[in-house]
């Protein structure tokens, strides 16, 4: 079955193992909008990390995978504009990629 991806996060980050929570709740934090959106539209899409090693640090990517190209369309024609998250900032609660 074909898969139909969209980046929600593509950012470099710290290698440093103390960092990692930080990073695993901004990501959780982050795509919370794009989970409840795919709840509200029926569709199925899973969420993936890929880290690789990128100069002294890592390249994290953070993909959507959906199942069919129309909810990929829906998805992209909703939040393309603002993808993808390249940064890591703490908001007012949490941190988060923006």
């Amino acid at each position: 079955m074909a898969k139909y991806t969209s980046n929600i996060i593509k950012s470099k980050t710290s290698d440093d193992a103390d960092h990692e929570w930080i990073m695993d709740g901004a990501i959780h934090n982050t795509i919370r909008k794009y989970r409840n959106w795919a709840e509200d539209q029926k569709c199925n899409v899973d969420f993936t990390k890929h880290l690789e090693p990128e100069g002294y640090g890592l390249g994290l990517t953070v993909t959507a995978e959906f199942e069919t190209a129309e909810d990929l369309a829906v998805f992209n024609l909703t939040f393309l504009n603002e993808l993808p998250k390249t940064s890591m900032k703490h908001s007012e609660k949490n941190w988060e990629f923006v």
